[in-house]
């Protein structure tokens, strides 16, 4: 069974890659999308640094690191390679190790390796036959995330937007929104709960706008992310 793998869109703080069919039968869990961010990369790539070689190497001055050259030690495509191959099958959601955070660390006197780090988020296809499945196409689900991410964390380098799973499950009602989410104001709360597979009529009620409306807000992030 063997995947198509292509980068759709790079953003300021990520990454965004369809995996798609490319053999002649049907394979589980369909056509799917992945949305790498840049601080999954950085923390992979310390993960290897440490694992293969002195981190000496990667100094930046006496007391810094390169982090940088750190990151591109292991591409975006690379992590999606390892997501197919350990949870291809799941349903989606950030799929990385969140109790580690992507970084190796000794527990009990063991090393544990991480192979998805934390923050990759896999879009599923709405297709797919699974219970609860998705309902929006993966790659416009990615175009949103990896755009409002961009829009809402501009001149917060430092800063880190999770993909919450449980939100992707829950009501509008009982849904939770970041507060840099919520100060940027009611269209990007919009994409911000499309992202996480809500639909179209719901939020167009939930919000009290016209579903054109919605349609048009979610059209503008989802182009912005293709240029």
């Amino acid at each position: 069974m063997t995947r198509e793998l292509r980068v759709v869109a790079e953003f300021d703080r990520g990454t965004l890659i369809a995996a798609t069919s490319g053999s002649e039968y049907v394979i589980q869990g369909k056509d799917h999308a992945y949305y790498v961010p840049d601080k999954a990369r950085l923390d992979a790539g310390l993960q290897r640094v440490r694992e293969t070689e002195t981190t000496d190497a990667y100094r930046d001055g006496e007391v810094g690191f390169d982090w940088e050259a750190i990151r591109d030690t292991v591409s975006a495509m690379e992590i999606v390679e390892r997501a197919e191959q350990e949870v291809m099958n799941h349903t989606g959601g950030d799929i990385g190790d969140v109790r580690r955070r992507g970084i190796r660390r000794r527990s009990r006197g063991v090393d544990d390796h991480v192979t998805v780090p934390a923050g990759v988020v896999k879009f599923a296809d709405p297709e797919a036959d699974e219970e609860c499945g998705a309902v929006r196409d993966p790659v416009e689900r990615g175009l949103l995330w990896g755009t409002l991410k961009d829009r809402v964390l501009a001149d917060m380098r430092d800063i880190e937007l999770q993909y919450q799973n449980d939100v992707q499950r829950s009501g509008l009602l009982t849904a939770r929104l970041p507060l840099v989410v919520l100060r940027d104001g009611e269209e990007t709360m919009v994409a911000y709960l499309a992202a996480h597979d809500h639909t179209n009529p719901y939020l167009a009620r939930f919000f009290d706008l016209e579903l054109e409306t919605v349609q048009e807000i979610l059209e503008c992030y989802s182009s912005e992310g293709l240029e």
